[in-house]
């Protein structure tokens, strides 16, 4: 059976975030962006990510236009499929 994991996402809250985007990407530059998930909590499980290297930030979304978003530094990670 092929089950794919459950993966955590945990943040620090930002003040004056309304909202919270992670984005998953196939390299470090995010130009290749293959899930964005929104949300207002600080944290994230994610699912149905096949076998590979990826990569992961947050991004604050601003309670106002008067503030910009913060980007997180971004994380890879690997996921393998076991034999």
């Amino acid at each position: 059976s092929s089950v794919t994991p459950i993966i955590p996402f945990n943040w620090k809250r930002v003040s004056l975030a309304k909202n919270y985007k992670l984005e998953i990407s196939k390299n470090s530059r995010f130009t290749e962006i293959i899930k964005s998930l929104q949300t207002s909590q600080t944290f994230i499980r994610l699912d149905n990510l096949a076998a590979g290297t990826y990569y992961a930030r947050v991004i604050a979304e601003p309670i106002t236009n008067d503030f910009k978003q913060q980007k997180s530094e971004s994380i890879y990670f690997s996921l393998e499929k076991k034999q």
